[in-house]
């Protein structure tokens, strides 16, 4: 993929979100647009950052074009952006908590949430992404990414199965951007509750999920944090009226391990 291409003209990128935004209309109607109209204004801060620093961010990927390491392919989705925007809104709310901790973006993609985590107090920024044509993107955006202000020195992509991923000892917020399948999840869940239990570090997990009737990845894994016994759930209030539109869409789930 060519990180050095110029953004088309305005025009026919108009044209082309305008052609976008009727196609779901078409597929999931009223409501369906509404929900594409709220993403488009989520999405604009990965817009802004993709063309302010030459990054490749936003363009979606199918896995079946891609190179995936493991044996779960069949569990992943399609690739599609987090939105940088959400990404803040959760960690705002945890300000205070996770200085020195480790930021875990399961199904990591081309890290966009690991531009987001760059600029928290984190040891590290890991990303974890079992497709090795995205994690090589992801590991040039870092490259590329000289925003200033960033208070996390060590961002890296990991190639590797998300139930192979060794969940770091110390304590850590791990994101989810709604990766895989109820299979894979509950595996990679089960290995984040072992390593808690074995090294008793603080771990907060996020969960963002793209809500829309019919899309293939609509399934709710995120019900499996609720039921997991050794999560509370936390609550997310965005902040100001046009976050709370932006976000209306968009499942957010805030969880920290148990002390009791």
């Amino acid at each position: 993929m060519d990180m050095n291409a110029q953004p088309t003209a305005s025009k026919p990128r108009f044209y082309r979100r305008a052609k976008k935004l009727v196609a779901i209309f078409k597929q999931f109607g009223f409501s369906g647009l509404i929900s594409g109209i709220r993403n488009f204004f989520l999405h604009s801060e990965n817009r802004r950052v993709e063309h302010a620093y030459g990054l490749d961010i936003q363009s979606t990927a199918d896995l079946k074009d891609l190179t995936v390491v493991g044996d779960n392919e069949s569990d992943g989705f399609f690739y599609g952006a987090t939105a940088i925007t959400a990404i803040r809104l959760m960690l705002d709310q945890l300000d205070g908590e996770i200085e020195g901790a480790t930021f875990v973006d399961y199904g990591a993609g081309k890290g966009a949430a690991l531009l987001a985590a760059v600029h928290y107090p984190f040891s590290e920024v890991i990303g974890v992404e079992f497709a090795r044509e995205l994690h090589e993107i992801a590991e040039e955006n870092i490259k590329r990414y000289d925003a200033p202000e960033q208070l996390c020195g060590r961002a890296f992509s990991v190639c590797a199965d998300a139930a192979e991923f060794e969940v770091p000892s110390n304590d850590c917020v791990i994101y989810f951007g709604n990766p895989f399948g109820e299979e894979l999840m509950r595996r990679v869940l089960s290995n984040i509750e072992a390593s808690h239990r074995q090294h008793k570090q603080k771990i907060f997990v996020l969960f963002y999920q793209f809500l829309r009737e019919g899309d293939e990845t609509s399934a709710d894994t995120g019900g499996l944090l609720d039921a997991a016994e050794f999560l509370k759930k936390r609550s997310i209030q965005p902040t100001g009226p046009f976050r709370a539109f932006m976000t209306e869409h968009i499942n957010l789930r805030a969880y920290e391990t148990r002390t009791d």
